[in-house]
């Protein structure tokens, strides 16, 4: 498996114009792609015409292609209880930190 990250805090330098088209590429070339945002003014979901759910959305009309905008907190959040049955840090003791 290779990682590509697209990273940078400056606004409006086309991150998300070419991560999309680089997925999409990718896609259209057989690979299969997931693409993840943890921007929380995400607009994934106005590139490609579909709603998100968080957990991954498959796009049909490009396939391989399957798309995710992540809130960071809620996805470690959901983790941990699904892990540990933690709910939040540091609510289990210190035994199961």
């Amino acid at each position: 498996m290779k990682t590509i990250a697209i990273a940078n805090q400056k606004g409006g330098v086309g991150k998300t114009s070419i991560a999309c088209a680089t997925a999409v590429g990718l896609a259209d070339n057989g690979k299969k792609i997931l693409l993840i945002s943890t921007d929380p003014a995400s607009n994934l979901q106005d590139v490609f015409n579909q709603t998100l759910n968080g957990h991954g959305t498959d796009i049909q009309e490009v396939p391989g292609l399957t798309v995710v905008n992540l809130d960071p907190e809620q996805a470690a959040a959901e983790y941990r209880e699904s892990v540990r049955g933690c709910p939040a840090p540091g609510s289990c003791g210190k035994w199961r930190q």
